[in-house]
């Protein structure tokens, strides 16, 4: 439960501001992720001839940094669980997926304490309805 005087600060806040609040303090953004091939992938990020780093590489590298794109490649562990000691110890992945990523989304990363406060306030309804 929120002490006295955070409860009593939070309650002071007209609801524009508690909700300006909550997001500048606890407001985050996160990345909505979809799956591509692995082609794609790889035409649009900029991969090394070996360890050789080249103008040329430099250039590609430059433009993909502040593209709008934005790619991943996750590992895939089908014969072990691919935990932290597979990756300290240097073992491959058995194979990967490819992600792009195609927007992002706003949050909020509230404790249990600041959600039960904030259920107490009708301006913080729709922040709480579950998404369809």
């Amino acid at each position: 439960m929120l002490n006295k005087e955070d409860k009593k600060f939070l309650d002071s806040l007209d609801d524009e501001l508690l909700i300006s609040f909550l997001c500048m303090s606890y407001g985050t953004t996160l990345p909505i992720w979809e799956r591509c091939s692995k082609e794609e992938y790889y035409d649009n990020v900029p991969m090394l001839d070996g360890n050789i780093i080249t103008t040329k590489w430099l250039m590609d590298y430059s433009k993909y940094l502040f593209s709008d794109k934005e790619y991943r490649r996750v590992p895939l562990y089908r014969s072990r669980k691919g935990g932290l000691l597979d990756q300290i110890n240097g073992l491959d992945p058995d194979d990967y997926y490819y992600e792009k990523r195609i927007g992002s989304k706003f949050a909020l990363m509230l404790g249990s304490d600041m959600i039960e406060y904030c259920l107490t306030r009708k301006c913080m309804e729709p922040f709480f309805k579950p998404e369809n």
